[in-house]
């Protein structure tokens, strides 16, 4: 089967990254169209972190470059579509009064319509639920994973799902050693056994990513999507914030100031990343690039 590589609409560039503005109503839309043409697609769900990273890597910033749909992940890269979207200025001194003006603007109104990846994959579980279709999960611990299969299996008793928490992985996404290596092939051959309509993939960014690069054209599957930390979610390993918080674009916090699966200064790094580099960045790159 061919492999679709990339969907034009509502494309966006974000410091040289690409990511597809559009609602969820839509992306399942064209997730279902896509699945009944029968040509393999991959979906990424690039956040702020994601995007700083890929600016960086080329490779990683290609791969998500030519996937179906890149969806913005949360909050955060729909403020800065906004903010990008927003009148531009030639002169240096309008954009340093107002462009501050325009970013405050856009983190109200940059809340609206978006798209998280977590809640995307629930709702492509209700379609696979609704159509009886096979789901595979890969990634995380082998504890998260299985506890992430049962909490599907008994939410979607439609969907047939099977997982594996799947290799040892380096950041370009090769397995560390031999015995990594035996189990990788072993992932592949259950995949290619079991035929999925849909593989979610968590490894994390770039590995999760850079996996589905190099796998995908050899795996009997419809669609593959990343979902980074997804299932330590389902599984409850991570506490899902509060309503309210996800709604005022304050999830950061609750990430900040919850107890953490991840090391401490890993996840402060990672929410610095988010809130304080990307803002200031985006910020800077419309400041010196009036015209684009």
């Amino acid at each position: 089967m061919k492999i679709l590589k990339t969907e034009k609409s509502d494309l966006r560039i974000i410091l040289g990254v690409r990511v597809d503005s559009t609602s969820t109503s839509r992306v399942l839309t064209q997730i279902q169209k896509k699945l009944l043409q029968g040509r393999k697609f991959y979906i990424t769900t690039p956040n702020p972190e994601i995007v700083l990273k890929a600016s960086k890597d080329r490779k990683l910033r290609d791969i998500i470059g030519r996937s179906f749909l890149a969806i913005p992940d949360g909050v955060g890269l729909q403020i800065a579509l906004k903010f990008l979207s927003m009148s531009k200025f030639s002169n240096r001194i309008v954009r340093k009064v107002v462009y501050p003006l325009q970013l405050l603007l856009s983190v109200i109104l940059g809340r609206k319509n978006v798209v998280k990846g977590r809640e995307l994959m629930l709702n492509l579980f209700g379609l696979t639920n609704q159509k009886k279709l096979k789901v595979y999960l890969l990634g995380a611990t082998k504890d998260v994973n299985a506890k992430a299969i049962d909490k599907f299996r008994n939410e979607y008793p439609g969907a047939k799902i099977k997982g594996s928490g799947g290799p040892e992985l380096n950041s370009n996404a090769k397995p560390l050693g031999k015995l990594q290596e035996k189990l990788n092939r072993e992932v592949v051959e259950e995949i290619n056994r079991f035929a999925p309509s849909m593989l979610f993939v968590a490894f994390g960014c770039p590995k999760q990513e850079k996996w589905i690069a190099k796998w995908l054209p050899r795996l009997n599957v419809k669609m593959a999507m990343t979902v980074g930390g997804a299932l330590d979610y389902y599984a409850g390993v991570a506490k899902i914030p509060p309503k309210w918080m996800v709604r005022v674009g304050l999830e950061w916090l609750w990430r900040l100031i919850r107890p953490s699966y991840y090391q401490p200064r890993k996840r402060f790094s990672r929410v610095v990343n988010s809130v304080i580099v990307f803002p200031w960045k985006i910020f800077v790159y419309k400041l010196q690039n009036p015209k684009t």
